[in-house]
Order: C-alpha cells, then sequence, then structure tokens
C-alpha cells in the first residue's frame, strides 16, 4: 500500500497531505501527580484507524469530484478468495475497478488509477 500511497502523493497532493495531517501515536496517561498510571500501547487500533481515515478521504475526495462510485465486500465464492472491490468511473464511460484484501487498499487503487486518466 505505501507505493499507492506514493502515487496519491505525486498525482493529488492535497488528498494525500488530508489523509497525511492525521498524527496517530501511542501515549502515556499520568496521574495528578504527573506521574505515569499506565503505558497504553494500541498499535493495532492506530493502523485500523489510518486505514479507516484513507477511505474516509478517499470517499470525500471521489464525491467532491462528482465521480460515481462503489466499495463491496465479496465473500469466498468457489476458489476466489474474499476480497474488497472498488469502482469509480470518473465519466460515465470509463469505469476503474480493483480488487484487495482492504477496502482502503482497494479505494485507493481504484482512486490512484482514475487519477492517471
Amino acid at each position: 500500500m505505501n507505493q499507492l500511497l506514493e502515487q496519491l502523493r505525486a498525482k493529488d497532493p492535497e488528498t494525500y497531505a488530508k489523509y497525511d495531517s492525521l498524527e496517530l501515536a501511542t501515549y502515556k496517561q499520568y496521574d495528578d501527580y504527573g506521574h505515569t498510571e499506565e503505558y497504553i500501547y494500541a498499535d493495532d487500533l492506530i493502523e485500523a484507524a489510518r486505514a479507516a481515515w484513507l477511505q474516509a478521504v478517499l470517499q470525500e475526495a471521489i464525491s467532491s469530484r462528482g465521480w460515481a462510485s462503489t466499495l463491496t465486500y465479496n465473500p469466498p465464492d468457489g476458489p476466489e478468495a474474499p476480497h474488497w472491490s472498488a469502482h469509480i468511473w470518473p465519466d460515465e464511460h470509463c469505469q476503474m475497478s480493483h480488487k484487495a484484501d482492504s477496502p482502503a487498499e482497494a479505494l485507493l487503487a481504484a482512486y490512484v488509477e482514475a487519477m492517471s486518466k
């Protein structure tokens, strides 16, 4: 997904900047005397929040351009593994479609391709 994010940065710096501006980090919690009560490590939450934020930023960018789009989850069907599919129509005769393991990655791949047209 890093390669796709680099392409997003090159093709749509404004949308990339909005995604990149969110700062997520682990933190320490202090009591009233400034002593550490608990160290909270939420690496799994951080990655999930980043993916959700990326998806939200991309959906906003797509709608602001007036493009039609769909994002669907496809459960396992025969030999095909479960996956997410994103479809974007920058115009009525042009469809960008991508499959990925996550909704954010599928949407990012379709968006980057749509910005290339």
